[in-house]
């Protein structure tokens, strides 16, 4: 059985880690699209999903790469309101992640 390390000190099975690289690649083909469309310049991840940011986002950030408008990816500091801060920014200009 073939394990890594990560940050936090946790053992992961290689092949976790393989289907985290997996995800990004195809949450970033499925997105890739509607970054172009939208022409989001930031996108902030939130909830769940962002306690993995680090395992997928080398993948996404691959396919998501030639998209002009993006300038950023990252994960959002407070998981906790990511989705009410995403449903305001609708309606903001301005919003802290």
């Amino acid at each position: 059985m073939i394990i890594a390390l990560d940050a936090g000190g946790t053992f992961i099975k290689a092949a976790l880690i393989q289907t985290y690289r997996e995800v990004g690649g195809a949450l970033g083909e499925v997105l890739e699209g509607i970054i172009d469309e939208a022409e989001i310049d930031v996108l902030v991840f939130g909830g769940q999903i962002s306690r993995a940011y680090n395992l997928f986002i080398p993948s996404f950030s691959d396919v998501v790469g030639s998209c002009r408008t993006l300038k950023q990816i990252l994960p959002a500091d407070d998981i906790d309101y990511s989705s009410l801060r995403g449903a305001a920014a609708l309606f903001t200009s301005e919003i802290k992640v």
